[in-house]
């Protein structure tokens, strides 16, 4: 339960910072991880970031009464004599956004001279200055008690009240002596709730319109300007990359064949021809490549080795082919070859002859488990 509408709030807690940290702030905060896909329709985009967070602006329902409780002790002007009180608590029902009653209307009722021209439940009554009279003197402890009752004259039992059920609470206080007499005293506990209530209507009403003005104008602005800052930065990255070949350039080049090697001459000075069914072979800086990436490969799993501990070898092999694949097109996995299976091949074109595809790295894969079980792979 949080008491309200009190001056407390007026000078600390403003709804505009409420509002902005419930939905501005996470509203923004989406769309900074928004995407250009995501940001393809800009006004699409706030519309369904404004569903997603708008809730209603506050407004009273019926009250109900929800039982007594004992009150403080009451003390007479002199401050000799304390008599026992009666509350009596009703709640009023709140459709919309409770939690906004919580706070001050800050953009409301504003003028030059008090900042505000709605009253909060404890103006006009406050504690007594016991640093000027004698503690406990005449008048002071009534003028205590009367600033304690108004300060706790409207309470917000949210959601997640774990003592209340939602709602907007206040009480009617009076004497425990007057139950004996209240016939005779003829107690209007109504007018007063009816008084009570006329004087916080203002500030909820207040606290409506800036709630309501929030999601219809604030807030959309604030958010299509967040999403076209969001559009430009990412077309700006984008242009940057795309200046320094990124994405595509972190793969390394496709592996070549090894170009034509000039043939020994043969007596008389013509070329030798190669003999049929030479196989292609790998550029030397293409195989050094492909070596490259496996080492590179190799050490990152064998700085992890608990998550690789269990698999068997042709996981491991998939692994390697998936890593390969990464980097370099045409690497393949558990491929017939001949008269057995091929762990790993890698075709590639003889481009300055316009021949291939062509296999021409061919791995065989072993999990070590030992230097004679090595030697046997082998």
């Amino acid at each position: 339960m949080t008491a309200v509408f009190r001056d407390f709030q007026r000078t600390t807690s403003p709804l505009s910072g409420y509002l902005a940290q419930q939905y501005t702030t996470p509203a923004l905060a989406d769309i900074d991880v928004m995407s250009l896909v995501d940001l393809a329709d800009p006004e699409a985009t706030v519309e369904r970031l404004l569903a997603a967070y708008w809730v209603a602006p506050p407004t009273l329902g019926e009250g109900r009464a929800t039982g007594t409780s004992s009150g403080e002790y009451r003390p007479n002007e002199a401050g000799t004599v304390r008599a026992p009180t009666v509350r009596h608590w009703v709640r009023y029902l709140v459709e919309g956004d409770i939690e906004a009653l919580r706070w001050w209307p800050d953009d409301a009722g504003h003028d030059a001279d008090t900042g505000s021209d709605l009253v909060a439940v404890d103006d006009g009554v406050s504690f007594a200055d016991r640093s000027r009279e004698v503690a406990g003197g005449p008048g002071a402890d009534l003028q205590d008690y009367l600033a304690r009752l108004e300060s706790q004259r409207w309470q917000v039992a949210g959601d997640n009240d774990p003592q209340r059920s939602r709602g907007l609470y206040t009480f009617v206080e009076h004497l425990e002596a007057d139950l004996d007499r209240a016939a005779e005293l003829h107690l209007d506990l109504g007018g007063e709730l009816a008084a009570h209530l006329a004087r916080v209507q203002p500030i909820i009403v207040a606290i409506a319109e800036q709630h309501r003005r929030f999601f219809e104008t604030d807030l959309p602005a604030l958010l299509s300007d967040a999403v076209a800052r969001r559009r430009q930065r990412l077309r700006g990255l984008q242009a940057a990359r795309d200046s320094i070949g990124f994405p595509a350039d972190w793969k390394d080049p496709e592996p070549q064949l090894a170009e034509d090697q000039p043939l020994p001459e043969a007596a008389g000075g013509t070329d030798l021809a190669l003999p049929s069914g030479t196989p292609p072979r790998f550029a030397d800086a293409s195989f050094e490549q492909v070596l490259r990436t496996v080492r590179v490969w190799a050490n990152a799993v064998e700085q992890h080795p608990e998550a690789y501990r269990q698999l068997d070898e042709d996981r491991i092999s998939d692994l390697l082919v998936v890593t390969l694949n990464a980097a370099l097109p045409g690497a393949n996995r558990e491929v017939y070859s001949r008269g057995g299976k091929t762990d790993i091949f890698i075709k590639a074109d003889a481009l300055p002859t316009g021949a291939g595809p062509e296999k021409v790295f061919i791995g065989e894969n072993k999990k070590y488990s030992g230097p004679a079980a090595a030697s046997t792979a082998l």
